[in-house]
């Protein structure tokens, strides 16, 4: 059986195991996010893809949403979670989180393949999917109904995570394909 498990850390030193509970699949490392007294998980089943989860000792259940496909990644803006999922065609999906017990997707937009890493700056979601040529995309959301791909990179092999530091944008790589280009960072004097 798999799962989600509530831990009590009050003291860091020394976490206690409060409550565990079945949800006929397991959240993927980077599909649990947390915003004020909620978390949202994308689950690798095909039924129930979206849980949302009221925070307490014994976590209530709030709402869910049903795509027929496995979430990679959720990361949350304001009253917008935007999801990376396994289907190709509609791999990207916003999902409107501001009334917790009545969550609604607004958008999913086909990014050619699945997502496996979304980072959010601003108006922009970058995206990392599994395509060998073209894995990094910039979508545009500004308008959470109508996300616009503006356009794509070929970072040299599949995207599998994204984090922005001050100017730069890092892609952690799964599959690396050799471009024939010596990519190698200069080491600092």
């Amino acid at each position: 059986t798999t799962g989600v498990a509530s831990i009590n850390v009050t003291n860091p030193a020394v976490p206690a195991a409060l409550y565990a509970w079945n949800v006929s699949g397991y959240g993927n490392q980077t599909a649990v996010a947390s915003a004020g007294d909620y978390f949202y998980m994308g689950v690798n089943t095909t039924g129930n893809s979206f849980l949302v989860y009221k925070i307490s000792p014994t976590p209530t259940l709030t709402d869910f949403l049903d795509f027929d496909d496995e979430v990679s990644v959720v990361e949350l803006n304001g009253n917008y979670a935007y999801l990376g999922c396994e289907n190709d065609s509609l791999g990207f999906r916003v999902i409107n989180i501001t009334d917790k017990y009545n969550i609604s997707q607004t958008a999913a937009i086909d990014v050619g393949e699945e997502v496996n890493a979304i980072e959010l700056f601003g108006n922009l979601a970058y995206v990392g999917t599994d395509e060998d040529d073209d894995s990094l995309l910039w979508v545009d959301i500004t308008n959470s109904s109508a996300p616009l791909v503006l356009g794509s990179l070929d970072v040299g092999g599949e995207i599998a995570d994204l984090v922005i530091s001050g100017d730069y944008l890092y892609a952690a790589i799964d599959a690396l394909v050799d471009k024939g280009e010596d990519a190698t960072p200069e080491e600092e004097q």
